[in-house]
């Protein structure tokens, strides 16, 4: 009953508000690290040390693409560097909006979904959690489809925007193709 009264309270809070990236800033999807340094630059005090920032991604980057990324996030406002020496990010969650047809964002979502099917050898199912679903459909259950998991990544972000303690950068991918013709 609990779980069940929290996930209507979920559903009803307000959609957390998200900041437009304009298309003239879609190179921060040119590289997988420049979101996830985004976000871990900003949940741990990393104290300016690049090889120690670079090292924590999965895989590692190195110390000079690590400091190029910060300085990439810093100098287009995606963070900023706070008073006590601690990053934050400048708007807690953004996004190119929905249906964006961009070259960046298209190469962004393949290289995630290939790092999804590594995440399948290299991390063990306590740490990830791929799952896939293979069925016949009509258009309007595929249009259903869509709008659910529109609906599950807004009360993911809600749940995300409520987590105080993140102390890990995850990728949620979801993926909804055919995989046959229209027949």
């Amino acid at each position: 009953e609990k779980t069940l009264i929290l996930e209507r309270l979920r559903g009803l809070r307000r959609k957390v508000k998200q900041q437009l990236i304009p298309k003239n800033l879609y190179d921060y999807y040119s590289n997988w690290y420049y979101p996830a340094l985004r976000e871990l630059a900003c949940i741990i005090d990393w104290k300016d040390d690049f090889t120690f920032l670079a090292d924590l991604l999965e895989p590692p980057i190195s110390e000079q693409q690590a400091r190029d990324a910060v300085l990439y996030l810093s100098e287009n406002g995606f963070i900023h560097k706070t008073i006590n020496g601690r990053y934050e990010q400048s708007d807690p969650a953004i996004t190119t909006g929905s249906e964006v047809i961009s070259d960046a964002i298209r190469k962004f979502n393949e290289t995630l979904a290939h790092k999804g099917a590594e995440s399948v050898e290299s991390f063990p199912p306590t740490e990830r959690d791929v799952r896939a679903v293979v069925a016949g459909i009509s258009r309007k259950s595929y249009l259903l489809i869509k709008e659910e998991i529109r609906d599950f990544i807004s009360r993911s972000i809600r749940i995300v925007d409520d987590d105080k303690d993140a102390d890990r950068v995850y990728s949620l991918n979801v993926q909804l193709f055919p995989l046959s013709k229209k027949t």
